[in-house]
């Protein structure tokens, strides 16, 4: 199933060509919250995506920014390299996986803990037991 959530006023990319209705916030699968959403991952979820990153393929404990930069010094603690793909998968091995496309041009703070909310300002390593994804 695809579901189509609308957040703030975004302008058309062409990315999605397809059109999707607009899903209620209250479908249960993510919640809306002030500054963006998020979506409380249970114990064993894994989380991957999230395109051009540095470290490993479960992004699962660190936060990620997604926002295009022309960068040449790549280290540990690079936040953002030159593509943005702003595609995520969560599951686990025996029950669901949720794909998340977020269609913007704008930055997307990924923090892959406990808890997924979509936010953007830190770029500290995330608490130990909660974290955000946001979109500015």
């Amino acid at each position: 199933m695809v579901r189509n959530y609308i957040f703030g006023e975004p302008i058309e990319t062409d990315a999605v060509v397809k059109e999707i209705a607009s899903s209620a916030w209250c479908d249960g699968v993510f919640q809306k919250k002030e500054d963006g959403f998020h979506y409380s991952l249970k114990e064993d979820e894994i989380v991957y995506g999230l395109g051009e990153n540095v470290r490993g393929i479960n992004k699962r404990g660190w936060r990620y920014i997604s926002n295009c930069s022309d960068n040449p010094n790549h280290c540990e603690n690079t936040n953002s390299l030159y593509g943005a793909h702003n595609f995520i998968m969560v599951g686990d091995v025996v029950h669901e996986t949720y794909g998340l496309f977020v269609d913007t041009q704008g930055r997307v703070t990924a923090l892959a803990h406990r808890v997924h909310n979509f936010c953007s300002h830190d770029t500290r390593k995330a608490p130990s037991q909660e974290g955000t994804l946001s979109t500015v």
